[in-house]
C-alpha cells in the first residue's frame, strides 16, 4: 500500500512538472506575440506634447486639474495627417508638437474635430525625404471584428523608443449609441488618441474617453483604468477622413424630441415633446407619435432608436416610420447641429408632496404674480388636469407642461370645496427669484422604525472600491414613508469643513426633510475629473439605503469643489435636479442644452468684485443662453460658512416647483 501511494505521489509530481513546463512557453509566446503586434503598429504611433493653455482652475489647494502631460496620436499616412482624441486639447494649448517613432519632432496644427466621436485631426509637414519611411497602419476589416478577440491599447507617452501597452479583450461592439468598440484593456490619458490593435498589430480603432450621456472632450474620463474603455472603429474614421481633411468639423445629429418613457431599454419611443423649429418639428412629428423605424431598421425601444441616430452626423437625412392614430406614416428628417434652447414653462405652484387619497394634485403654495396666481388658483385647490390631460402626480403634471409652450394659454381644471372649475392659464418662464417665504412642511408623526436605516451624524462612510470617506447627516425625523431631499456638499481640497457644514445645514434638513452628504476628494491638492465615478457611486448607495425624493436631489460646491459640482451634475443629469456653485466657474467642458425631460435649476453665489469675475460671468452667460433657470446671489467676499443659507434653503425646497 505504501509503495502504491509513493508511486502515485511521483506520478502527480511528474504531471505537475510537465504541466508547468508546458505553460511557461505558452506564456512566453503570448508575451512575444503582444510585443510583435505592438512593434507592427509602433511606426504609426506618435507622441503629442502640448504647450500652454489652461491646465487647472483655481490656485493652491483649490485646483481642478483638467489635463497635463504628453498624449498619443495615430499617424494615418505620409501626408502627415494624425488622428487623436479631442481630450488631449481641452486645455486649448497654444502649441502642439508631434514626435514620430523615428524620433523627429514636428509642429502640428488642428485641422478639424469630430465632435460626435470626440476625435481631432492634426497635420504635420513631413519632408519628402522622410515620407517614404512612413508606414500606414493596417485596419482590421469590419467583418473580422468579433467580441472576445485580443485587444491591445497602445500609447506613446513615455520614452519615444518604447510605446506603452495594455492588454485586454474586445468586450462589446456598437457601444455609446453605436459609435464605439468596448475593451477591458486599461484606457487612460496615457493612451487616449492611440490605437486599439489586434494580435497582428492591425488597428481596430482610436482610443477615446466616451460617455453615453456626454459629447465633449472630458466625457468618459471617470472610467479610465477601470476596465471600461472605448475606441472609435477605424473604418468610421476612414469614412469621414476626407471631410475632416477639408477642414470641416463634424457634429452629432440632433432631432429635437423627448420621450414619455424613462426606461430606455424597455419603453417604446413614444414622443412626449417636440422642440420648436427642430428637425422633428419641421418633419411634422407630434407628441404621442410612436417611432417604429429609422431608414427601414425597426426600433422597439428608446435605446434602439438612439442606437440608430447616435452614429449619424448633422446634415444627414433619415426616413422615419411612425405610428399616429393607429396608422403608419413616413417622413424625411435632416439632422441638425444645434437646436433652439428649450425653456421649461412655469405654472407657478408647489404641489403637496407624497401620495394623497385624492384623484388629483393638491397645491401647497402659489407663487406671487405667477400664471397660477393670475388665474386665481389657491392653496388647497386640487388640480385635476392640464390641457385636458389628467394629472395625479408631479411627474404627470411636468410631462404635460413640458408639451406646452411659454406664453401660450392652456386650461387647468381644478377642484375647490368640492366644486370643479376651469381656469385659463398663460404659462411663463421659470422664475429666477427665490420666494420670500415658504409654508412649513406638514408631516404626520410616525413611530421610530428599529429596523430602519441609521439616522444622526454618520462619519467615516465608505464605498468599497474607493479610498474616500464621506460624512452623512440624517435627521432623526427622517421617515421612509416620506422621501427626503438630498444636498450633497463637495468640500474644497485639503479643508476640514464638515463640522461647519453640518452645523450650518442641520436645522434646514430637519425642517425641510433633507439629508446632507459631505464629500471630499481623495487628494488634499485637487479634485480630479475621474472622481465623478466615485460621486455617482455614493449617490447610488444613498438611493439604495434611503427613500430619496428624485425631484429634490442637489449638489453644491465652493470654488474648485464648485467646478467639480458642475462636472458631476452635467454627467449625471438624469438624477441631479439642482446645483449650487459658490464662486465657481464651469471649467473644461461646454454645458449641454437644457432638455425637456431633465430638469435642472442652478444657483450661483457670486462676488461681483471677486477675482474670478470674468470666468464666472462667462459661465452665467453660457447657462442663460441655454435657457437654464439660473438664480444669482451676489454676495461680497462670501465664504463657505457665511452663505445666505436661508435663501438657498428656500431655493432647495422649491426644486419641485411646477
Amino acid at each position: 500500500m505504501n509503495r502504491f501511494f509513493s508511486m502515485l505521489l511521483l506520478l502527480v509530481a511528474f504531471l505537475s512538472a510537465t504541466a508547468s513546463s508546458a505553460q511557461e512557453p505558452i506564456g512566453g509566446l503570448e508575451e512575444e506575440a503582444f510585443q510583435q503586434a505592438m512593434q507592427n503598429v509602433a511606426p504609426s504611433v506618435v507622441k503629442i506634447d502640448t504647450i500652454g493653455g489652461l491646465e487647472t482652475t483655481g490656485s493652491g489647494r483649490n485646483q481642478l486639474r483638467i489635463g497635463t502631460g504628453p498624449t498619443t496620436g495615430l499617424l494615418l499616412n505620409a501626408d502627415g495627417y494624425i488622428i487623436t482624441s479631442s481630450f488631449n486639447f481641452i486645455q486649448k494649448p497654444s502649441q502642439i508638437l508631434v514626435t514620430l517613432d523615428l524620433g523627429k519632432r514636428f509642429p502640428a496644427q488642428i485641422i478639424a474635430t469630430d465632435h460626435s466621436r470626440l476625435l481631432t485631426l492634426l497635420k504635420i509637414e513631413i519632408e519628402p525625404a522622410l515620407q517614404n519611411q512612413i508606414l500606414e497602419p493596417e485596419p482590421v476589416p469590419a467583418e473580422e471584428v468579433e467580441v472576445g478577440q485580443w485587444s491591445l491599447a497602445i500609447g506613446r507617452t513615455f520614452p519615444v523608443a518604447q510605446p506603452n501597452l495594455s492588454v485586454g479583450i474586445l468586450s462589446a461592439k456598437n457601444r455609446i449609441w453605436g459609435k464605439a468598440l468596448q475593451t477591458d484593456a486599461k484606457i487612460s490619458p496615457n493612451n487616449y488618441g492611440g490605437p486599439l490593435i489586434d494580435i497582428q498589430g492591425r488597428v481596430y480603432g482610436v482610443l477615446v474617453p466616451l460617455s453615453p450621456s456626454q459629447d465633449q472632450g472630458i466625457a468618459g474620463v471617470q472610467w479610465y483604468d477601470s476596465g471600461i474603455g472605448f475606441a472609435v472603429p477605424i473604418q468610421d474614421v476612414l469614412r469621414t477622413l476626407s471631410l475632416l481633411q477639408s477642414g470641416e468639423d463634424l457634429y452629432p445629429g440632433l432631432i429635437g424630441i423627448a420621450f414619455a418613457g424613462k426606461n430606455e431599454l424597455f419603453d417604446p419611443p413614444l414622443i412626449s415633446v417636440v422642440r420648436p423649429q427642430s428637425p422633428a418639428n419641421e418633419a411634422g412629428l407630434l407628441p404621442d407619435d410612436v417611432i417604429l423605424a429609422v431608414d427601414g431598421v425597426k426600433v422597439e425601444s428608446i435605446r434602439e432608436l438612439k442606437q440608430q441616430i447616435g452614429p449619424r452626423y448633422a446634415g444627414e437625412t433619415l426616413t422615419f416610420t411612425y405610428l399616429r392614430d393607429d396608422a403608419e406614416q413616413k417622413t424625411k428628417l435632416t439632422l441638425a447641429q444645434e437646436l433652439l434652447p428649450y425653456e421649461h414653462p412655469f405654472l407657478g405652484i408647489l404641489p403637496v408632496r407624497g401620495t394623497t387619497e385624492n384623484a388629483g394634485l393638491p397645491i401647497r403654495y402659489v407663487y406671487a404674480e405667477s400664471p397660477a396666481a393670475d388665474a386665481g388658483l389657491e392653496v388647497g385647490d386640487l388640480m385635476l388636469s392640464i390641457a385636458e390631460q389628467p394629472v395625479t402626480t408631479l411627474e404627470e403634471a411636468r410631462e404635460q407642461i413640458n408639451r406646452l409652450k411659454v406664453d401660450v394659454p392652456c386650461e387647468v381644471t381644478f377642484q375647490r370645496s368640492g366644486k370643479t372649475e376651469v381656469a385659463t392659464v398663460k404659462l411663463a418662464s421659470l422664475p429666477t427669484e427665490i420666494p420670500e417665504e415658504l409654508p412649513p412642511i406638514l408631516r404626520q408623526p410616525q413611530p421610530a422604525d428599529p429596523n430602519g436605516p441609521a439616522t444622526g451624524l454618520l462619519t467615516g462612510q465608505k464605498i468599497p472600491e474607493f479610498p474616500h470617506e464621506y460624512t452623512f447627516y440624517v435627521p432623526a425625523t427622517y421617515q421612509v414613508e416620506e422621501p427626503a431631499g438630498l444636498l450633497a456638499w463637495l468640500t474644497p481640497p485639503g479643508e476640514e469643513v464638515g463640522d461647519d457644514l453640518v452645523a450650518q445645514w442641520k436645522d434646514f434638513c430637519e425642517e425641510r426633510n433633507f439629508l446632507l452628504a459631505i464629500l471630499s476628494p481623495d487628494s488634499a491638492e485637487s479634485w480630479q475629473p475621474t472622481e465623478v465615478n466615485y460621486l455617482k457611486k455614493v449617490l447610488g448607495e444613498l438611493e439604495n439605503q434611503y427613500a430619496l425624493d428624485p425631484h429634490r436631489i442637489a449638489v453644491a460646491g465652493w470654488r474648485s469643489a464648485g467646478a467639480m459640482a458642475f462636472l458631476w451634475t452635467f454627467q449625471d443629469r438624469e438624477r441631479i435636479q439642482g446645483l449650487i456653485a459658490c464662486e465657481s466657474p464651469l471649467v473644461g467642458f461646454r454645458p449641454e442644452d437644457n432638455m425637456p425631460e431633465m430638469r435642472l435649476a442652478i444657483a450661483m453665489v457670486h462676488d461681483p468684485e471677486g477675482r474670478r469675475v470674468e470666468a464666472i460671468e462667462g459661465t452665467i452667460e453660457a447657462l442663460q443662453v441655454r435657457k437654464y433657470p439660473l438664480t444669482i446671489l451676489n454676495q461680497s467676499e462670501p465664504s463657505l460658512t457665511d452663505l445666505n443659507q436661508e435663501a438657498l434653503g428656500r431655493w432647495l425646497d422649491s426644486l419641485d416647483r411646477l
